[in-house]
């Protein structure tokens, strides 16, 4: 089973992300229930304190889960809580990059840290977090590796190669590389590292 997130801003399509099979679910967060329902895509649990959905008539005939607006995590952080408990295969968040509040986009960068199998992705951007072990990846745009929040790493079939490298909190060497092979293999010797690949159109 695979666990959908979908919150704000959410992509534009939302179904090129959201490919839902039979037992998959979808978890609208806040905001992106309008999104999700624009879209004519199922929302199998609407979470939130819906202070960012203007439309509460919107929530009729939805099962919730809602949050006071007075809580110490946000909205999404809630609904990944909800996801994980399901016991599912995979959890993709769709959205939550870019907008008007880089406070969430940061927040959600920490989701990581409570489910590294995680993947967060829209239009332009995806997500991944990798613990120790070889990685491959083909992608024929940017390729960024940073520590989360330390790795020692190995970058092979990239532009700019890394061996045996000790990135430490902050370290942002891994910044806007390339792969230059048929794929590019990310070895993390030790820690973990978050990786965007990012379509700049």
């Amino acid at each position: 089973m695979t666990v959908y997130i979908v919150t704000r801003p959410a992509p534009k399509n939302i179904k090129a992300l959201v490919i839902k099979n039979e037992g998959d679910v979808v978890i609208g967060v806040d905001g992106a229930i309008k999104d999700l329902l624009e879209q004519s895509i199922e929302v199998d649990l609407a979470v939130g304190d819906f202070d960012s959905l203007e439309d509460l008539s919107l929530l009729e005939g939805l099962k919730l889960k809602r949050l006071s607006v007075d809580k110490d995590e946000t909205d999404t952080a809630h609904a990944l809580k909800l996801a994980i408990n399901m016991s599912p295969s995979k959890i993709h968040l769709i959205g939550g990059f870019k907008g008007q509040r880089a406070d969430h986009f940061y927040a959600n960068m920490a989701l990581f840290d409570h489910y590294p199998d995680l993947v967060m992705e829209d239009t332009n951007t995806k997500a991944m977090c990798f613990e120790r072990g070889i990685h491959s990846i083909r992608y024929e745009e940017i390729v960024s590796v940073f520590p989360y929040p330390e790795a020692v790493v190995s970058l092979k079939g990239f532009k700019y190669p890394l061996e045996m490298y000790h990135m430490r909190p902050y370290d942002m060497i891994g910044i806007s590389n390339l792969i230059i092979s048929e794929e590019g293999l990310i070895t993390v010797h030790e820690g973990r590292v978050l990786v965007m690949c990012v379509r700049e159109k």
